[in-house]
């Protein structure tokens, strides 16, 4: 984790409160986003025909998170991965209609998905 998002994690763990990151995604294919392991909660809304894929946070960095996606508006989906680092069975998370969520929890070891609609 950079130095940057050790102050933003530490900050938010200080103030015992959770982040949320909105992903507007209007005009292109998204770039890839990269979860932080302060933002507890990620909102993405797509246009029609355009994607977005997500990346769960480095699950060392994560132990303890509970995460909630939200996809409102599906646009064009995207699909959320981990990063290679989960030591159990991971099945990438595939965004693919309205109104989908994920609540995800990190052990530190790996992530479980806890509640989907995906």
């Amino acid at each position: 984790m950079d130095k940057r998002n050790q102050q933003a994690y530490a900050k938010a763990a200080e103030e015992n409160k959770t982040s949320t990151k909105i992903i507007r995604n209007t005009g292109s294919n998204g770039d890839d986003y990269y979860i932080k392991p302060y933002e507890n909660v990620v909102v993405v809304y797509n246009s029609a025909s355009w994607t977005q894929d997500l990346f769960l946070p480095r699950v060392a960095e994560a132990k303890g998170m509970i995460l909630h996606i939200v996809v409102p508006d599906y646009g064009g989906g995207g699909t959320i991965y981990d990063n290679g680092d989960t030591l159990a069975d991971w099945s990438d998370l595939n965004m693919n209609a309205d109104n989908e969520y994920a609540t995800l929890r990190c052990t530190g070891r790996q992530w479980i998905v806890l509640k989907s609609d995906m």
